[in-house]
């Protein structure tokens, strides 16, 4: 786990990194704040993909069908 510091300095890499360098992240993550950094969103259920696409499209039915929304 990070400490927030750290945290801020290697998303601001990995969108750097994305914006220039034109690389496709692959982020993995439970932490639904860490949306705010994605332009697309895969959420998976028992290793099965639930929804696939923009983050403006996740709904609260996926995350919860998902069992991440509390």
């Amino acid at each position: 786990m990070l400490d927030a510091a750290n945290k801020k300095n290697i998303l601001h890499l990995i969108k750097e990194l994305n914006e220039k360098e034109g690389l496709t992240i692959i982020m993995v993550t439970n932490v639904l704040e860490d949306l705010d950094h994605v332009a697309a969103v895969i959420v998976l259920r028992e290793g099965r993909v639930i929804f696939n696409g923009a983050k403006k499209l996740v709904t609260e039915k996926v995350l919860l069908e998902a069992g991440l929304y509390v």
